[in-house]
Parts: C-alpha cells; sequence; structure tokens
C-alpha cells in the first residue's frame, strides 16, 4: 500500500483523485466526463503561493523571516507540504488526461514552464 503521509500536499491530492475516479471510467464519454479538479501543470516550481506580494504573506509554516515581498517561494523553500516537480507535473497531466477529464488552464499560458 502507498504511504500517503511522504507524499508533497498537491501531490497527495493529485494521488487521491486518481483513486478516487478509477472506478468511474464508465461513465466518461459523449454526454458526460470526469472532474478531478484543477490541473496543477505549467507554473515553474508549482507552489499554492508563488510570489509574495505582501510582507504577511508568507507560508506559515516557513520560519519567520525566510520570505518577504516580491520574493519567489519555490520547491525547494516550500518544502514537503506541496508543489509538484516537473515529473509530477507530466503524471498528474497524463492521468488527467486517461481519466477523459477537461483540460482547461486556470494560468496565463504566455508564462507557463517548460513542464
Amino acid at each position: 500500500a502507498r504511504d500517503v503521509l511522504k507524499l508533497p500536499g498537491y501531490l497527495q491530492s493529485v494521488m487521491t483523485a486518481i483513486e478516487d475516479l478509477a472506478a468511474h471510467h464508465p461513465f466518461a464519454g459523449p454526454g458526460g466526463f470526469n472532474d478531478p479538479d484543477m490541473l496543477v501543470v505549467g507554473l515553474d516550481g508549482m507552489t499554492p503561493y508563488g510570489i509574495i506580494d505582501s510582507d504577511d504573506r508568507c507560508p506559515t509554516h516557513l520560519a519567520p523571516g525566510q520570505c518577504k515581498k516580491g520574493d519567489y517561494i519555490s520547491r525547494e523553500l516550500w518544502g514537503r507540504v506541496g508543489g509538484l516537480t516537473y515529473t509530477e507535473q507530466r503524471t498528474h497531466f497524463a492521468f488527467w488526461c486517461m481519466l477523459a477529464a477537461p483540460l482547461m488552464l486556470g494560468n496565463d499560458p504566455r508564462r507557463m514552464s517548460a513542464a
């Protein structure tokens, strides 16, 4: 069995959605589709915070002074709490394709990473 406690936050959410929707594949087709939630791909570093827009928006699990306004919170800084690597992003996208999920971008495609 997979040890979900060792997975980063977003990856755990992705894996949970895949497992939850695995049994629903017969319903995906003309007139229906699986909807596992947003694709979390194409953003370099993949964190829920991205660029800090004010001094009080530093992720709460980071030590005081570890980030400031204008900083980009990378996966390395974010730690095990969240974020997807490029390989995890590609895997995420591939599974959403296999689930016949709608593939919509919720970000600016001009600013997407190569992932």
